[in-house]
């Protein structure tokens, strides 16, 4: 995962003409692996993007056990539910991430240098009434796939946006390794969710849908209100480049 691998801007300089002195090869840099620990916006980008994880692995280990326990499913009703579960992530997941980035690189050209953080934080907060709705005014599984189509329409914009603010604070030199470590710590903190949400169904902590509220609710709620601080703390942005 984190053998260095090369860099085409690193070719792209060198051919223009502008060289820079070759850094020394090392199988893992500490530095590039640091560096998510050394400033407020790559402090701050890392515990959203843990959060974000979290929320989106339990979402998928979680919402359609959820579902299949709330509307009393059979076999056959729960298999038909995990493929409707399935396309509704496709459709509204792919659609958010790819409108998170179109709106995000407009709000760049127009003079936001912000926007990828202020897309990712608003998308993380709608998400919450979304699943609120779906836990507690859905009356029908209709209605609660509605629910959760939306859900994903508005939390999944996050992903461009926010990826897009770690590539640009990785240093160039190692930026392959920076970023591996960057989703690995995600990775991680990710799947901590299933098992605390699995341990805490199995211990009775919480009914289970005020466990999925609050295992899904609190990363949805706390990412985006870190996310919408980087705006203000950093109001000068981090170099991200619109498409031309």
């Amino acid at each position: 995962l984190f053998f260095s691998l090369p860099d085409d801007r690193s070719a792209q300089e060198e051919s223009s003409g502008d060289m820079q002195p070759a850094k020394p090869f090392t199988l893992f840099d500490l530095e590039a692996a640091g560096m998510w620990f050394s400033s407020l916006s790559s402090g701050l980008l890392l515990v959203a993007g843990s959060l974000r994880y979290f929320a989106g692995f339990t979402t998928a280990a979680f919402l359609p056990v959820y579902l299949q326990h709330q509307y009393g499913m059979d076999k056959e009703a729960s298999a038909r539910i995990t493929t409707i579960y399935g396309l509704v992530t496709m459709v509204a997941g792919s659609t958010s991430v790819l409108s998170g980035g179109l709106i995000s690189d407009y709000l760049l050209r127009v003079g936001n240098p912000t926007a990828p953080a202020l897309i990712a934080g608003i998308g993380s907060l709608l998400a919450l009434p979304m699943l609120m709705t779906m836990l507690y005014w859905a009356d029908t599984c209709s209605g609660a796939l509605t629910c959760l189509f939306f859900l994903y329409l508005v939390a999944e914009c996050w992903s461009g946006p926010a990826h897009s603010i770690a590539q640009a604070l990785a240093p160039k030199e190692s930026s392959t390794q920076a970023l591996s470590v960057y989703f690995a710590i995600m990775t991680v903190f990710g799947t901590m969710g299933p098992l605390l949400i699995g341990y805490g169904e199995q211990a009775h902590w919480l009914p289970l849908r005020e466990l999925v509220a609050v295992g899904l609710g609190t990363p949805y709620l706390l990412s985006g209100i870190v996310l919408l601080s980087m705006t203000v703390l950093c109001p000068d942005g981090w170099g991200v480049k619109p498409k031309a």
